[in-house]
């Protein structure tokens, strides 16, 4: 199997071409998996960088037509069968065209593993769907985050080579700032720690890439988790006739028993559904735990039993050392690994 920068590079090579085409991206996965197949979707769908186009992806691969790509995510005991054109696995995919391969001994780090690289291929699909490529042109802000290819100019050799010399940057970058992160938040990670070992229920919610983290969460934290964006019903009746603002506020106020805690994901720190969920949270007495980014706005300040904050201004480094710090959590709390 392959792993790294030249696995990326050409898996988004072939997707980019396979978007130019009109083809779709069908992702798949089971278990702890699940979770990310749904957070590829969304991040392709609904692009986390203003200016970039939408691109056509969806859970599932029953509907997979000649033109398009299908993607499968196995690791942590969730298997990969039948033929794939990009596995990110922990494990041989002996029919897969492209093979991202993820650590094969701890399911943590495959977790982390997984999710830095769809959001590496996310943005390097971006930069070759680009036809026009120039230094600090209207690049939509990859420009900043791969700047050695804005300088290589597009369609060449010399691209492919900056796009793979820059993933390894990117990824050395990340791995760094998951360390910094867990460094500058020891105190946080801790306290956090002690509310899940307590907590009889621990109920976690965040929107998009953040929803996904918060059902990924609530499955490593076993029957004591809870995601409330997983009941999409509840979620749509709530948005629709009252307010998106009171998706999980409404559902804390019913829910929630005494002793249970709250796990609110927030990459700008100020979503306002989520920190309406924060306040409801705080008003029945629930442990309250947040991870934010940037500065951590809102939530930073707001009186949380604790609070991790990843200061970072990209939204998928972000989510990345997310998954480290909750992860961490987890572990700290001596909750049966799944």
């Amino acid at each position: 199997m392959a792993m790294g920068a030249p696995a990326l590079v050409s898996a988004a090579i072939d997707l980019a071409g396979a978007f130019d085409r009109g083809g779709r991206l069908l992702v798949t996965g089971e278990g702890r998996a699940l979770a990310d197949a749904r957070h590829v979707a969304v991040e392709f769908l609904h692009p986390v960088i203003v200016g970039k186009r939408a691109l056509p992806a969806a859970v599932g691969d029953h509907r997979a037509g000649p033109d398009d790509i299908v993607m499968a995510i196995g690791y942590g005991g969730s298997s990969i069968t039948g033929p794939v054109d990009i596995a990110i696995a922990d494990h041989p995919v002996p029919d897969a065209r492209h093979v991202i391969e993820l650590p094969a001994d701890d399911p943590f780090a495959a977790k982390e593993a997984a999710l830095v690289s769809y959001h590496v291929m996310w943005e390097l699909v971006h930069l070759f769907l680009d036809e026009t490529v120039t230094d600090g042109g209207g690049a939509g802000g990859l420009d900043a985050l791969y700047p050695m290819i804005y300088k290589s100019g597009s369609g060449s050799d010399g691209m492919v080579a900056a796009a793979t010399a820059s993933t390894e940057q990117k990824l050395a970058e990340t791995a760094s700032l998951r360390a910094s992160s867990l460094a500058d938040n020891e105190t946080q990670i801790a306290a956090a720690a002690g509310v899940l070992t307590a907590a009889p229920t621990v109920f976690t919610f965040g929107n998009g890439g953040s929803a996904t983290d918060a059902a990924d969460l609530a499955w490593a934290l076993g029957p004591k988790g809870w995601a409330l964006s997983d009941d999409v019903a509840t979620v749509t009746a709530l948005a629709n006739d009252v307010s998106f603002d009171v998706v999980f506020a409404r559902q804390l106020a019913t829910l929630a028993r005494p002793g249970d805690a709250v796990v609110a994901l927030s990459t700008s720190g100020t979503s306002t559904n989520v920190t309406a969920g924060v306040r409801e949270a705080q008003r029945l007495g629930l442990a309250t735990i947040g991870l934010a980014g940037y500065d951590g706005g809102e939530m930073a300040s707001a009186g949380l039993d604790a609070c991790c904050v990843v200061r970072s201004n990209s939204v998928h480094r972000i989510q990345e050392s997310y998954v480290t710090l909750y992860d961490e959590m987890v572990r700290r709390a001596g909750l049966p690994q799944r």
